[in-house]
């Protein structure tokens, strides 16, 4: 059986202390504080942005409608 060995927790959050493997992994994420953690770990719980507030969002979402139509593989290019 592997041992998994963490190294010390820097920062504020306060699941290091029942958990440092989980504060390693959203440390490695930036994720620091108590919020930041609860906010990542529950999403439901942070409010979505509108995405009518980005430009050409109409033409985006009529796209993307179109190709979940027609079955087609969407590629993302950032």
């Amino acid at each position: 059986m592997k041992i998994w060995k963490c190294s010390e927790v820097r920062g504020s959050l306060t699941v290091a202390e029942k958990n440092p493997l989980l504060a390693r992994l959203l440390l490695t994420r930036n994720i620091d504080t108590d919020k930041k953690a609860n906010e990542f770990l529950n999403p439901e719980s942070t409010p979505f942005i509108s995405f009518s507030v980005f430009k050409d969002a109409d033409l985006v979402f009529e796209r993307i409608s179109e190709a979940v139509k027609k079955q087609n593989n969407c590629i993302w290019r950032f």
